[in-house]
């Protein structure tokens, strides 16, 4: 089970913060990140998070993430953003909810590198649709709204038994601990924003945690994941301690 860390456009329109971001959670168990870019006419500077990072800072992540063996993933929803940036290495490519109907984004990127489908806004008939023709998509069982009732994490069990496709999670909740409670369904890979330390306004704001508070998370998932075990139940001796 993966752990990805996604940044999304919480860097804020600067490069220096990428990176930096970037290098914090490599220092922590994660098993890769992901950045996001919207089409052109996103980024009019109006807002400082709208301000597009130079090329040069997306070679320079992977070249840092792979280094220490990461996995580094782009999120987009549009296919100019995949022709930008199809000359650079990704280990896998995210297309976001709201582009789930864009089959020809999804054609052409299917074609290139591992695919990842974001799947907030479609039911199970569409995401059955899609898996005939894409076998090898991995689905992200995610809800675009942050109240807990929506999280609906036994969609992924839901979604695993009616799939042949790997199945995983986007926590969207403003409550992070739920992000444990879908280990033990053993989704393919868990998807997660994250933050600055700096409180100010994020564009994946509530549902995100902050860097300061990512290692504690970390370590809680990784007791969750050890404490699944491996199913066998055997019989064992009754431990001294039993009898103190």
């Amino acid at each position: 089970m993966n752990l990805i860390a996604e940044i999304g456009l919480n860097h804020l329109g600067s490069d220096r913060l990428a990176i930096s971001i970037v290098k914090s959670c490599v220092k922590l168990d994660i098993d890769g990140v992901t950045l996001q870019i919207q089409p052109n006419e996103y980024y009019d500077g109006k807002k400082n998070y709208k301000k597009k990072l130079k090329k040069e800072t997306y070679i320079k992540i992977s070249k840092i993430l792979k280094k220490k063996k990461k996995l580094f993933g782009l999120a987009l929803m549009h296919e100019e953003s995949f022709r930008e940036f199809k000359n650079i290495k990704f280990d896998f490519i995210k297309v976001l909810s709201t582009a789930f109907n864009n089959i020809n984004l999804i054609k052409k990127i299917y074609k290139k590198t591992k695919t990842i489908v974001s799947t907030g806004v479609a039911d199970l008939n569409e995401i059955k649709k899609m898996a005939k023709k894409f076998p090898k998509v991995n689905f992200i069982h995610t809800s675009l709204n942050n109240e807990i009732k929506n999280t609906n994490l036994l969609a992924i069990n839901m979604l695993k038994k009616n799939l042949k496709n790997q199945v995983s999670f986007g926590l969207h909740s403003n409550e992070k601990e739920i992000m444990l409670a879908a280990i033990p369904l053993q989704p393919h890979s868990i998807f997660f924003y994250i933050k600055p330390n700096k409180n100010c306004y994020y564009p994946d704001d509530k549902h995100a945690i902050q860097l300061k508070e990512l290692k504690k998370m970390i370590i809680k998932a990784n007791i969750v994941k050890k404490s699944l075990g491996d199913e066998i139940k055997s019989k064992k001796k009754i431990p001294g301690w039993v009898f103190e």
